[in-house]
């Protein structure tokens, strides 16, 4: 499937900024008719690996239970090896890769989100937003782009907050712009 480009040379015609599709969980996404693909026989145009399969080198703790999103022509994913790792999407090149502390049974499970140029994962007890152009921790989002009352599944927006169940059961709503 090919992807328009818009002039910084990334594929960024369609988004999946949450995990699952969007904040129904619908899991999938509907193209428009220009884009009448049913037919084309798809071809794979890059793969990576996590790790070195034929020599055996494997590191994972636990199963990551989430699926790439796709941001402004970036693909994000976390691997089984708790590599974070931002793609273009287009042509597989890494943008930036992080390897995330491996939290025993607090893995990021159950999504990502993009949002205002940022990137919200929860990891353990702590909501994290990235920048998504440089994977840094964005230091514009609140205290330090970090904050406690994290969850298992991917933050959600509405009406322009970031919105976390957290793992102590209370919501927590943060300004999405600023934290």
């Amino acid at each position: 499937i090919t992807y328009e480009s818009k002039g910084n040379g990334k594929a960024q015609e369609y988004e999946w900024q949450r995990s699952h599709g969007n904040n129904e969980n619908s899991k999938f996404f509907v193209t428009s008719a220009k884009y009448n693909d049913r037919n084309s026989p798809l071809k794979l145009k890059w793969k990576y690996n996590f790790f070195n399969v034929k020599k055996k080198e494997k590191y994972y703790q636990e199963n990551i239970e989430l699926n790439p999103i796709f941001y402004k022509g970036s693909l994000f994913v976390i691997g089984p090896d708790y590599k974070f790792v931002s793609f273009d999407a287009s042509t597989g090149e890494i943008n930036w890769e992080i390897l995330l502390p491996p939290i025993p049974g607090m893995h990021p499970k159950r999504g990502i989100l993009a949002a205002d140029n940022k990137v919200f994962l929860n990891i353990g007890a702590k909501l994290y937003a990235f920048d998504y152009d440089s994977g840094e921790i964005s230091k514009s989002f609140g205290s330090e782009g970090v904050f406690s009352g994290g969850s298992l599944l991917a933050p959600f927006i509405f009406k322009d907050n970031v919105y976390v169940v957290s793992l102590d059961g209370f919501v927590r709503a943060f300004k999405l712009r600023s934290g």
